[in-house]
């Protein structure tokens, strides 16, 4: 691991579980996946070893954090089941990039944290996390996941997934800004953290 990326967290694994009850479920044999924000690719190179017949596109805007998720993919024989690049989802389209409604599950831990939220943050995350991983959400730490769903939009296909890890706070918001603004997309629920807080939210492509 290294700067820019976020240190994946427990929570993320809690994540991983959801996907692949979602991806046994409905694509049994084999899913196009999509990792938005991949950091150190753990999301996707986690689903890929579980799920031997998919594939996945990681994007990041980090140019850094591109390179670590292939030498990641490399060093643990997936690069082959899985496609880098860099990608802005704030000003790039998905038919610009020739994947529209391409994919069975998007997923992504995108950032979320507040300016007011850092200085309450446990301090292992503010002295060894870059904050490139941590800010970026706006006042309500929303602007990022919001340009997530958004391009999430254009990248699924019918009945496909949006999967997201946020901010406790951000159930609520997210429901109301899918039911106002995407048309076509479906909050489906929110689901606990170990800790028993809402944190992941499932969306869906009808």
């Amino acid at each position: 691991m290294k700067p820019p990326v976020l240190i994946p967290r427990p929570e993320t694994e809690e994540l991983v579980h959801l996907v692949l009850a979602d991806l046994n479920d409905r694509c049994p044999s084999s899913a196009l996946i999509m990792d938005v924000g991949c950091g150190s690719g753990a999301i996707c190179l986690w689903l890929l070893k579980n799920r031997p017949d998919d594939r996945s596109i990681a994007v990041d805007i980090s140019t850094e954090a591109c390179q670590l998720t292939r030498d990641n993919a490399e060093s643990t024989d997936l690069l082959r089941r899985l496609a880098v690049h860099r990608c802005d989802v704030t000003t790039e389209s998905a038919s610009t990039l020739k994947w529209p409604q391409s994919f069975d599950v998007v997923v992504s831990n995108p950032p979320y944290i507040t300016p007011a939220e850092m200085a309450d943050l446990d301090p292992e995350l503010t002295w060894y996390e870059d904050e490139r991983a941590l800010l970026g959400g706006g006042p309500d730490g929303m602007d990022i996941i919001k340009e997530v769903v958004r391009f999430s939009q254009q990248t699924l296909k019918r009945g496909g997934s949006l999967w997201l890890e946020v901010g406790l706070a951000h159930p609520p918001l997210l429901r109301q800004f899918v039911m106002q603004h995407c048309t076509g997309l479906n909050f489906i629920a929110a689901h606990p953290d170990f800790t028993g807080r809402l944190r992941f939210c499932h969306l869906q492509k009808s």
